[in-house]
């Protein structure tokens, strides 16, 4: 088991096992001043993605292994542009973020194996800007539309989920919504398609969701409970 993260100011990436215990994967690029460097996810060959940032519009992927304590550019496509890893699965499939070929928009993208990445049709839903936040091995995968957005009293952020090549809003593909009036981001989702994530009620307060598939149909015959 591995836990990687980023610790201190300017952030550090970092790995934990419970061979070597915690250790410190630096940065990418030490000459960029204030840079930061975190990881974002590990898989189970022990492959590592995050991102580093020197401010918010400059971002970019990163990978590494554990056991091996360095972070380095994912391809040269993300050293060249904004972009950023928040999410792998045990095929070596990383999701994040991306800069959008036609726009200045960051955008929900998958990264291949070899570090290029595309943008996930459709994850922006009716917003200019998104994030993939997890995916999981069966290809899954789920995120956020309208980073920052405001739609009145309530986060314009909807909740998404990208299943057999068509992304669905949580919110139009669930049984019963309960207290929610809105899902604003999905972040993980598990191998049995559960997915966890946060939205608001009402009065505007957040709260967290978990939406579990009705068992013995396809995913969205009857949605979520």
């Amino acid at each position: 088991m591995a836990i990687v993260g980023g610790f201190g100011a300017p952030a550090r990436a970092f790995v934990w096992t419970q061979a070597d215990g915690f250790v410190d994967y630096g940065i990418e690029d030490p000459t960029v001043e204030d840079q930061q460097a975190r990881c974002s996810a590990v898989n189970a060959s022990g492959h590592i993605v995050g991102r580093w940032n020197q401010h918010v519009s400059n971002i970019h992927a990163i990978a590494g292994e554990v056991g091996a304590p360095v972070v380095s550019s994912m391809s040269a496509d993300t050293a060249a542009f904004p972009t950023g890893a928040s999410g792998l699965n045990d095929a070596g499939v990383a999701v994040g973020i991306g800069l959008a070929v036609a726009t200045p928009d960051l955008v929900p993208v998958q990264f291949a194996a070899d570090g290029t990445f595309t943008a996930i049709p459709g994850a922006t839903l009716d917003q200019t800007n998104g994030s993939a936040t997890a995916i999981n091995n069966g290809g899954v995968i789920v995120g956020t539309a309208g980073i920052g957005t405001a739609n009145g009293a309530i986060p314009g952020q909807r909740a998404w989920v990208y299943r057999d090549n068509v992304v669905y809003n949580l919110l139009d593909v669930v049984d019963n919504a309960g207290v929610f009036v809105d899902f604003s981001i999905a972040v993980a989702v598990n191998a049995s398609d559960v997915i966890v994530g946060t939205g608001h009620r009402a009065d505007n307060s957040i709260a967290s969701f978990v939406l579990t598939p009705i068992a013995g149909d396809a995913i969205f015959a009857d949605g979520f409970e």
